[in-house]
């Protein structure tokens, strides 16, 4: 089945798992999507939805497993998923939260989920309420044109 023949409206994968999974299966991407891209493509792909809040959103991707790190090209923190190579090698990674694996050394002051949500709000909140949903060229903004193609692949 291609990601293109998939309903969400049947799936119980949440829509920004499947963003990730398709983004990556396309090679759009390597390490992940920014919080505030996944939280900002729900306008996009369940426009009858509200918004995750980031507390929303990192307690899902607890509940079905991620990874951060952060990108050194653009200096913003990156959200994952989790494959059978990450899983196969989980002990060796800094830092687990839960089901949240930090594959690099970025969140050494973050102890807890609440201290990991924290993190996230103190650093994306205010761009969530502007569309600030994507980075480019050092740049926060709303989606670009080949971003909101890619993003509506998954309709």
């Amino acid at each position: 089945m291609t990601t293109k023949q998939f309903d969400m409206k049947e799936s119980k994968i949440s829509y920004w798992h499947l963003l990730l999974s398709h983004f990556e299966s396309k090679g759009y991407i390597h390490n992940g999507l920014t919080i505030p891209f996944l939280i900002g493509a729900r306008e996009i792909l369940e426009p009858q939805e509200n918004l995750l809040t980031i507390n929303e959103l990192v307690n899902s991707i607890n509940t079905m497993g991620g990874t951060i790190l952060e990108c050194p090209n653009i200096g913003e923190f990156l959200i994952g998923t989790v494959d059978s190579e990450t899983l196969k090698y989980k002990s060796a990674y800094p830092k687990i939260l839960d089901n949240i694996i930090v594959t690099d050394n970025s969140l050494n002051e973050v102890n807890n989920l609440d201290d990991l949500i924290s993190h996230f709000e103190k650093l994306y909140q205010d761009k969530l309420p502007n569309k600030e949903y994507s980075k480019n060229y050092g740049v926060w903004g709303y989606f670009t044109e080949i971003e909101l193609n890619r993003i509506e692949e998954l309709k």
